[in-house]
């Protein structure tokens, strides 16, 4: 199965600092083809909480919340589990679109 082109990105909340806002809007529109999806803290307990396992849920849980980096390593690899795509930190971009690294039949 292809990898399906959807972008993923974590922050603690909606209030990007403007360096990141200009990191991610460039990031979206490069990659205009691809799905983006951004979760806030609250956006990620809540995708847990109905589409993740009550296990998945309690271990993200048992890390504190100080620890919000280890949080969303977690998070990060149950979404990509569960829906596919990439997962791009928040303060990174890309210099070249998406589909000049990936193929449509790159498969994971």
């Amino acid at each position: 199965m292809a990898i399906p082109k959807i972008i993923h990105q974590t922050y603690r909340n909606e209030q990007l600092p403007p360096q990141i806002q200009f990191i991610t809007e460039r990031l979206r529109k490069i990659n205009s083809n691809w799905d983006y999806r951004f979760y806030t803290d609250d956006d990620i307990l809540s995708y847990l909480k109905t589409k993740c396992s009550d296990r998945a849920l309690q271990a993200y849980l048992k890390i504190k919340p100080e620890f919000g980096a280890a949080r969303a390593d977690l998070f990060r690899y149950l979404v990509l589990y569960n829906e596919g795509g990439v997962y791009i930190d928040i303060k990174s971009t890309c210099m070249h679109p998406l589909d000049y690294i990936l193929s449509d039949d790159d498969t994971f």
